[in-house]
């Protein structure tokens, strides 16, 4: 895959792009975990998306292998995936009032 293992994505992601590369005449087969959806099965890419995906990680959330037309397979290539998550905090210094300027 073209990409660092595990891949990290922004939580509530949408259209993370996953490939391996293309070689004419194979059919790729991917899976994505759950809650990941995604599109492009039999192609060498796919686009993902972790919308309903809770944070943390992933173990083997996405991986591929592919197969010829005589059924002879490929290695399966897998990835996990890093659901990050950013709490921010704000912490008021001082008290306003609404008629404060």
């Amino acid at each position: 895959m073209t990409t660092i293992n595990p891949d990290t994505v922004c939580y509530q992601a949408t259209g993370s792009i996953y490939e391996v590369p293309n070689s004419p005449g194979l059919t790729y087969h991917w899976t994505v975990s759950l809650p990941g959806t995604f599109t492009g099965q039999g192609t060498n890419q796919i686009q993902v998306d972790w919308s309903n995906a809770s944070p943390g990680l992933i173990s083997n959330g996405v991986y591929c292998y592919a197969t010829n037309n005589i059924g002879c397979s490929t290695d399966t290539v897998y990835l996990d995936i890093f659901i990050y998550n950013v709490n921010i905090l704000l912490t008021p210094v001082a008290d306003m009032c609404y008629e404060s300027p």
